[in-house]
């Protein structure tokens, strides 16, 4: 569609635009005390520019690096010939953005002129230029706009971002970024007391976007507080320092100009907290827990509760434990999402394999072997041989062995004792730190 627009101004003369790098002033007291949004705390993804109140109203801003001067004003004739009082900025080099109110919306415009003429005439809506050393690009979003040259306009559609070559005039039209649907791999999460997890963001990737800002957000009541953010090419991210308590994930997608594009929906995510009691362990596959203790639970308010794959919840305690003494799995729900979080609580017990061999030992011709191969409650080998004691005995007579630890087990070797006539009995007991028997093994070691 071709649109003939009247222009009445000079270009020849103009003047350098005296912008000042406040904002633009509220216009009520709410905005002075309202809270930020979660877009509003996404941090700058550029240098700030130059942000400038002209007197009716319309906000302008100028790129950090960009050239812009401000030109005398001009009358456009727009809708149904109506003359509209028009602004004029030259913009030679970098962003140059234009925001009317919806309460001006055509009642007045802004005529931006690039390099070649090439131009375009805001009259309602948030429009951007960039100019780059090949290539002018306007963007339109919450209302169109016109571009051209000369008398040859043509209309850009809302939400749309039109790129004209410097040298040719062609111009090729794309959809402006969108927001990127976020996904968080782990929306209900859990860490110690105090220490921090990590949450794992991804998206798909956007058309126009060459590169990616995540943030989370604290959420502490009506509160927000931004905790950590990242800009990447990739579609994954992991974000940083979520300790006990509840957050928001946001993202946006960033084009090749550095202009970033509408913010995500929020996700939540939550983190509850537990404090390990004492003697109690966090390993990768269990909380191990000692007789009779209970783990306080942190940020688990609103959180509902079950013991294994019972579908019955009840409200979150402030504390859990081990059900009658036995590994335990704990499920935690979101009433909102219905994300689960599941736990393994177990008895913080060393088992004791014990092995004593060969089986056909004859003394005094073989040694003896003897190997303690240590796990926990939940068969994982663990490095516990400060926390058990090893009793040796040759017919329930006390031995001395000399223990080398090999990774996670124990190995020691027995000759057959002096002055002694065989049959021999070689018994081998492991004891935990409380004095419970891990484990235990006997050999019977006849004469050569």
């Amino acid at each position: 569609m071709r649109t003939k627009l009247n222009l009445g101004w000079p270009l020849l003369l103009g003047t350098t635009l005296a912008a000042t790098a406040a904002t633009a002033e509220p216009r009520n007291l709410n905005a002075l005390v309202r809270a930020p949004t979660p877009q509003e705390l996404l941090p700058a993804v550029t240098a700030p520019g130059k942000s400038q109140t002209l007197s009716d109203g319309v906000v302008v801003v100028t790129g950090a690096d960009a050239d812009v001067k401000r030109m005398p004003g001009t009358n456009l004739s727009l809708e149904g010939n109506k003359t509209t009082q028009a602004a004029v900025f030259q913009v030679s080099r970098g962003r140059f953005e234009v925001t009317i109110p919806d309460t001006l919306k055509n009642q007045t415009a802004v005529l931006i002129v690039g390099p070649r003429g090439q131009s375009a005439v805001v009259s309602g809506g948030h429009a951007t230029a960039y100019v780059s050393a090949d290539s002018i690009r306007f963007t339109a979003e919450g209302h169109g706009m016109l571009t051209g040259k000369g008398s040859h306009w043509k209309k850009l559609g809302s939400g749309m971002m039109r790129k004209v070559s410097l040298q040719s005039g062609a111009a090729t039209d794309n959809a402006m970024l969108t927001a990127p649907d976020v996904d968080v791999a782990k929306p209900l999460a859990w860490a110690l007391s105090g220490k921090e997890s990590t949450t794992s963001v991804s998206f798909k990737a956007l058309p126009q976007a060459e590169r990616y800002q995540i943030a989370l957000l604290r959420k502490e009541g009506a509160k927000l507080s931004l905790v950590s953010s990242t800009i990447t090419p990739s579609v994954h991210a992991d974000l940083e320092g979520a300790t006990p308590g509840n957050y928001l994930v946001l993202a946006r997608g960033i084009d090749d100009t550095g202009a970033p594009g509408p913010a995500s929906a929020v996700e939540s995510v939550r983190v509850m907290g537990i404090e390990l009691p004492p003697g109690a362990e966090a390993t990768p596959q269990a909380i191990l827990l000692p007789p009779s203790q209970r783990i306080p639970l942190v940020a688990a308010d609103g959180l509902k509760m079950t013991y294994g794959n019972s579908n019955y919840f009840v409200d979150a305690p402030d504390t859990v434990g081990l059900a009658r003494g036995a590994t335990t799995k704990v499920r935690f729900r979101e009433p909102a999402s219905n994300q689960e979080l599941e736990l393994t609580l177990a008895p913080h017990l060393v088992n004791a394999s014990v092995s004593i061999g060969p089986q056909t030992a004859h003394w005094p011709k073989d040694p003896v072997s003897v190997k303690i191969a240590l796990t926990d409650a939940t068969g994982k080998p663990t490095a516990a041989a400060e926390k058990v004691s090893v009793q040796v005995s040759v017919n329930l007579q006390p031995q001395e062995i000399k223990w080398k630890r090999t990774g996670t087990a124990l190995e020691g070797k027995l000759e057959a004792p002096k002055q002694s006539a065989g049959p021999w009995v070689v018994r081998v007991e492991v004891k935990d730190e409380l004095g419970r028997v891990a484990g235990r093994d006997f050999l019977e070691v006849v004469s050569e």
